[in-house]
C-alpha cells in the first residue's frame, strides 16, 4: 500500500473520532454555561431561603401570639383580625413560593448539569482518544450522553428567572456561545 492509499483509509476513522470529539465539546460547552445559570438561579434563592424564610417564621408566630393576647386582654376583635390575616398572608406567601424547594431544584439540577459535563469531558479526553474504544462502541456513548442531556433539559425546573436569562443572552450577543471562540474549546488532539 502507498502512503496516500493508509492515509485515505485512516482519514473516515480519524473524521468520525474528531467528530465525536467536537459534539462532546458541545455538551461540555452546553452544560458548563447552563451549570453556571442554574447554579446562580439556586444562590440567589438559597438568600430567598434565609431572609425570608426565618423573618415569616418568626413574623407568623409573633402575630399568632399577639392576636391571642390581643383577643385575651384587650378585646379588640378589629386587631385580632388584622393579626391574625398578617399572619396567615406570610404564610401564605412563603407557601407559594416555596423558596427551599425552589433552591433546592435549582441547586440539583445545576449539579446534574456538572456531572453530565465531567462524563463528556471523561468521554472526550480519556474514550474518544483511545484506540482500544471502536467507533460504534463512542458513537453508542455519545447518544447515551446526548440522552442524558435531552431528560435533563425536559426534568423541572424548566427556566432559569429573567435575571438570569439577561446575562445569559449579554454573554450570547458577546459571542460567548460560539463554541471555536470559547475558552473551552479543544481541538481534538488527531
Amino acid at each position: 500500500m502507498t502512503p496516500d492509499h493508509n492515509s485515505k483509509a485512516e482519514a473516515p476513522a480519524d473524521e468520525i473520532r474528531r467528530a465525536l470529539w467536537r459534539s462532546a465539546n458541545e455538551i461540555i460547552i452546553d452544560t458548563s454555561w447552563t451549570a453556571r445559570a442554574f447554579q446562580k438561579a439556586a444562590a440567589r434563592w438559597s438568600t430567598v431561603v434565609l431572609y425570608l424564610g426565618l423573618p415569616a417564621s418568626v413574623a407568623t408566630a409573633v402575630t399568632a401570639a399577639g392576636a391571642g393576647t390581643v383577643a385575651l386582654v384587650a378585646r379588640m376583635p378589629v386587631a385580632v383580625a388584622v393579626l391574625g390575616l398578617t399572619a396567615a398572608s406570610i404564610a401564605g406567601a412563603k407557601a407559594v413560593l416555596r423558596p427551599e424547594d425552589t433552591y433546592q431544584g435549582y441547586n440539583s439540577k445545576g449539579s446534574a448539569y456538572l456531572v453530565l459535563r465531567n462524563d463528556a469531558r471523561q468521554f472526550r479526553d480519556v474514550r474518544v482518544r483511545n484506540p482500544r474504544w471502536s467507533d460504534a462502541e463512542l458513537e453508542s456513548e455519545l447518544r447515551s450522553l446526548n440522552g442524558r442531556l435531552n431528560a435533563l433539559v425536559q426534568k423541572p425546573p424548566l427556566r432559569v428567572p429573567t435575571w438570569v436569562y439577561q446575562q445569559a443572552k449579554k454573554s450570547i450577543e458577546a459571542g460567548e456561545s460560539d463554541y471555536v471562540g470559547d475558552r473551552f474549546w479543544q481541538e481534538p488532539p488527531f
